[in-house]
Protein backbone atom coordinates (compact mmCIF):
# COMPACT_ATOMS: atom_id res chain seq x y z
CA UNK A 1 0.00 0.00 0.00
CA UNK A 2 1.19 3.59 -0.65
CA UNK A 3 1.30 6.38 1.88
CA UNK A 4 0.46 9.17 -0.62
CA UNK A 5 3.81 10.80 -0.08
CA UNK A 6 6.39 12.34 -2.82
CA UNK A 7 10.14 13.33 -1.90
CA UNK A 8 12.15 15.50 -3.18
CA UNK A 9 15.64 13.60 -4.49
CA UNK A 10 17.56 15.86 -6.51
CA UNK A 11 18.16 19.77 -7.56
CA UNK A 12 19.78 21.25 -10.36
CA UNK A 13 20.60 24.64 -10.87
CA UNK A 14 22.47 26.75 -13.74
CA UNK A 15 25.41 28.21 -11.55
CA UNK A 16 26.20 24.85 -11.11
CA UNK A 17 25.58 22.82 -14.03
CA UNK A 18 27.85 20.07 -13.32
CA UNK A 19 27.06 19.61 -9.87
CA UNK A 20 24.22 16.85 -8.33
CA UNK A 21 22.59 18.10 -5.18
CA UNK A 22 19.75 15.61 -3.62
CA UNK A 23 18.50 15.53 -0.32
CA UNK A 24 18.62 12.45 2.40
CA UNK A 25 15.71 10.97 4.57
CA UNK A 26 12.47 9.97 2.48
CA UNK A 27 8.40 10.90 3.55
CA UNK A 28 7.47 14.04 5.27
CA UNK A 29 9.66 13.85 8.12
CA UNK A 30 12.20 16.91 8.16
CA UNK A 31 14.32 16.21 10.81
CA UNK A 32 15.73 13.03 9.17
CA UNK A 33 17.34 14.69 6.23
CA UNK A 34 19.72 17.11 4.70
CA UNK A 35 20.55 19.20 1.75
CA UNK A 36 23.69 17.45 0.40
CA UNK A 37 25.97 17.88 -2.90
CA UNK A 38 27.24 14.54 -4.59
CA UNK A 39 29.81 13.18 -7.00
CA UNK A 40 26.80 10.67 -8.39
CA UNK A 41 23.25 10.72 -8.63
CA UNK A 42 22.90 8.36 -5.46
CA UNK A 43 23.16 10.98 -2.68
CA UNK A 44 24.72 8.36 -0.27
CA UNK A 45 27.32 8.18 -2.40
CA UNK A 46 30.33 10.53 -0.39
CA UNK A 47 28.15 13.37 0.25
CA UNK A 48 28.98 17.20 1.36
CA UNK A 49 26.21 18.88 3.26
CA UNK A 50 25.41 22.03 1.72
CA UNK A 51 24.55 24.43 4.39
CA UNK A 52 23.79 28.16 4.00
CA UNK A 53 27.86 29.05 4.89
CA UNK A 54 28.27 27.35 1.53
CA UNK A 55 28.54 29.34 -1.74
CA UNK A 56 26.28 26.58 -3.25
CA UNK A 57 23.45 27.62 -1.15
CA UNK A 58 22.92 31.11 -2.46
CA UNK A 59 22.73 29.32 -5.67
CA UNK A 60 19.54 27.29 -4.43
CA UNK A 61 18.41 29.49 -1.66
CA UNK A 62 15.93 31.42 -4.31
CA UNK A 63 15.02 27.87 -5.74
CA UNK A 64 14.12 27.03 -2.39
CA UNK A 65 12.30 30.98 -1.36
CA UNK A 66 10.16 30.31 -4.57
CA UNK A 67 8.92 26.79 -3.73
CA UNK A 68 7.86 28.11 -0.15
CA UNK A 69 6.05 30.94 -1.08
CA UNK A 70 4.29 29.35 -4.74
CA UNK A 71 2.86 26.98 -2.53
CA UNK A 72 -0.97 26.14 -0.93
CA UNK A 73 0.17 23.03 1.30
CA UNK A 74 0.83 23.14 5.00
CA UNK A 75 3.35 21.16 6.75
CA UNK A 76 2.41 20.41 10.23
CA UNK A 77 4.69 21.58 13.50
CA UNK A 78 4.88 18.49 15.60
CA UNK A 79 6.83 20.06 18.72
CA UNK A 80 6.33 22.95 21.30
CA UNK A 81 9.31 24.97 19.83
CA UNK A 82 7.63 25.10 16.42
CA UNK A 83 9.79 22.66 14.67
CA UNK A 84 8.72 20.99 11.84
CA UNK A 85 8.51 17.35 11.92
CA UNK A 86 6.82 13.82 10.64
CA UNK A 87 4.12 13.87 13.36
CA UNK A 88 0.87 16.03 13.27
CA UNK A 89 -1.75 16.25 10.01
CA UNK A 90 -0.04 18.08 7.11
CA UNK A 91 -2.19 18.90 4.21
CA UNK A 92 -1.90 19.70 0.56
CA UNK A 93 -1.19 18.23 -2.40
CA UNK A 94 1.94 15.54 -2.26
CA UNK A 95 3.85 17.42 -4.67
CA UNK A 96 3.55 20.78 -2.67
CA UNK A 97 4.55 19.22 0.36
CA UNK A 98 7.25 17.48 -0.89
CA UNK A 99 8.59 20.77 -1.84
CA UNK A 100 8.19 22.59 1.76
CA UNK A 101 9.84 19.64 3.01
CA UNK A 102 13.24 19.71 0.42
CA UNK A 103 13.11 23.86 1.69
CA UNK A 104 12.87 22.98 5.50
CA UNK A 105 15.61 20.38 4.60
CA UNK A 106 17.88 23.05 3.10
Amino acid sequence: LTQNEMTARAVFTMPYPNTNFGFTGVGYDVMQGELVQTNELDVTADPRKISKDTPEYEALAPLFYTASLCNNATLASSTDDGEFGSQGTNSGQPTELALLVATAKS
